[in-house]
């Protein structure tokens, strides 16, 4: 009897398998709202899920030369479109909207194209001091591909 039993629990598994029901559910690709047109360009600044040692809660605030464009949450992403330009981007935690960052601010120059979208990645690294000291945090800003931003940005939140 235990034969037919486990027989009919594989082919249960098997059949829910093959209709996708047993993969967990991350929710939709994300496709960040698209803003540019052939006459402007348009700015995606976003910070991935990670294992990061409790440093979930805290986030900058991001601006673009100048112009606040919000805070950018743990798993979240900001969409900015804007004319094209030469410009920098500006993540700090002296602004009115950071809560608790605890980096130094940190400028990237970047070039924004007619009709193209930028995409820059925000990731806070735990390097592990080993058994003599203590680990330290830090902070990399950098541009990324589309098509490894949008499988990194896999179940964000659109941050308004």
């Amino acid at each position: 009897m235990s034969y037919w039993r486990h027989l009919f629990l594989l082919a249960v598994c098997a059949l829910l398998a093959a209709c996708g029901m047993l993969r967990p559910d991350l929710g939709d690709p994300p496709s960040p709202p698209v803003f540019s047109s052939a006459e402007t360009a348009q700015l995606v600044v976003y910070r991935p899920r990670q294992t990061v040692h409790r440093k979930t809660d805290i986030y900058p605030d991001v601006l673009l030369d100048g112009t606040s464009l919000g805070s950018l949450r743990y798993n979240g992403y900001l969409v900015y479109p804007t004319a094209p330009a030469d410009a920098e981007l500006l993540i700090s935690g002296k602004g009115g909207r950071a809560n608790e960052w605890i980096f130094p601010e940190r400028r990237l120059p970047i070039q924004l194209e007619a009709g193209k979208t930028l995409y820059v990645r925000l990731i806070v690294r735990y390097e592990s001091g080993g058994l003599t000291r203590p680990g330290d945090y830090s902070l990399e800003v950098r541009p990324v591909r589309e098509g490894t931003a949008l499988v990194e940005m896999e179940g964000s939140r659109y941050l308004r």
